[in-house]
């Protein structure tokens, strides 16, 4: 039988096919030159797991979400890695660091809280001179963002998208079957009914508006 802890570790490998294209991106980057990333919006820590797994880097993962910083710590621990995952219970509106502190800003799918635009500039002084900016979100705007990078002190150095038809067969159709078949076997698990409930209600939305979900991912780096 399911647990929650074996549902969102089986979410999470889904996730990880969509992020091959964030992979490609990466290995565009001096990875000795970069030590310190933060991860905003982080989530279950799908993202900062890879990287942790892959590169010497300490990642601070932000979220107000604290079953998914919860996750997050397990799956740390697991993979051995909890020597350099930094776990920051917050909202994203409310983060600060020291000026020009990080080497790399990582937002995976959550600028839309405080605006691409607003993203750009609120984050500019927390980057310093020559890190780099990686930013997942939908593809609408395109042309407006990539002068809005270009605007706050950016190069866009790299875009990627990933289309509606890979979403559907790499992670949403896929999800919507676990889905199904733990739902058939049954479970008495509380937490995981819940989790399960939210997600067929997340991934039907995404079906019923199609149109927006095709993402893109923007690699920038600040002049």
């Amino acid at each position: 039988m399911y647990s929650f802890e074996r549902y969102m570790e089986k979410r999470d490998a889904l996730r990880m096919s969509i992020a091959d294209a964030a992979l490609k991106m990466f290995e565009l980057l001096p990875w000795n030159d970069i030590t310190r990333v933060i991860d905003m919006g982080c989530g279950t820590g799908v993202m900062a797991l890879m990287l942790a797994r892959r590169h010497n880097v300490v990642i601070t993962c932000v979220d107000r979400d604290e079953g998914s910083l919860e996750a997050l710590r397990n799956n740390s621990i697991h993979s051995g890695t909890d020597d350099r995952i930094e776990i920051c219970h917050m909202d994203l509106r409310d983060v600060s660091s020291p000026e020009n502190y990080f080497d790399m800003i990582i937002s995976e799918g959550s600028v839309q809280i405080i605006g691409f635009e607003n993203a750009l500039g609120k984050w500019e002084g927390m980057v310093r001179k020559g890190g780099y900016l990686l930013i997942h979100t939908d593809s609408l705007e395109r042309e407006k963002r990539e002068m809005a990078i270009s605007s706050n002190g950016y190069e866009l150095m790299a875009t990627a998208t990933i289309t509606a038809n890979e979403w559907l067969r790499l992670y949403i159709g896929p999800l919507m079957d676990l889905i199904r078949s733990i739902s058939c076997a049954g479970t008495k698990d509380a937490q995981l009914i819940e989790q399960l409930e939210q997600d067929w209600k997340d991934m039907s939305n995404a079906i019923g508006d199609a149109d927006k979900m095709e993402s893109v991912l923007y690699l920038c780096k600040k002049g």
